[in-house]
């Protein structure tokens, strides 16, 4: 059994004991098998949502968004749009308390310590998308740096 056939199952009946804690197993034994690191704060998002991994390292989901947002386009009566999105942006969005969408404009999401699959609150900073690439150019040239004070956001 595995993930998708869980949630097809669990749509004809939602609320199955049993369909409910099978969907929670697959999903923590993916977490586990990606390396997802997380606060115990943040844990609920391995539960509330089915990651997987992008080619280029990011763990990503997607989060069900209702009438009103992007949905509001479907034209469909009680339509849901999903919105694509990251670990580490849904982590940043729940510290600044925002939806993933309302991320300051012009600013990325940075893993301090370059690890991908360490999503935890310690090693995530909001950076200029300018700092952002300085950071990355510069490991790429193998220099340390360091953000200027006060510039994260």
């Amino acid at each position: 059994m595995n993930i998708t056939s869980v949630t097809r199952r669990l749509r004809n009946d939602p609320s199955n004991p049993e369909l409910l804690e099978q969907l929670a197993t697959l999903r923590i034994e993916r977490a586990l098998e990606y390396d997802l690191l997380l606060d115990d704060v943040d844990k609920d998002l391995i539960l509330g949502h089915s990651f997987s991994k992008q080619k280029n390292g990011y763990i990503q989901t997607c989060i069900k968004v209702g009438v009103g947002h992007y949905a509001a386009n479907a034209g469909q009566k009680g339509a849901y749009a999903y919105f694509k999105t990251t670990a580490h942006v849904i982590v940043m969005s729940r510290m600044l308390g925002v939806d993933p969408w309302d991320l300051p404009k012009g600013h990325e999401v940075d893993h301090i310590n370059r690890d991908k699959n360490d999503n935890r609150r310690s090693n995530l900073q909001l950076l200029s998308i300018e700092l952002h690439h300085d950071k990355t150019r510069a490991e790429i040239k193998g220099l340390n740096w360091t953000c200027p004070q006060g510039e994260a956001a």
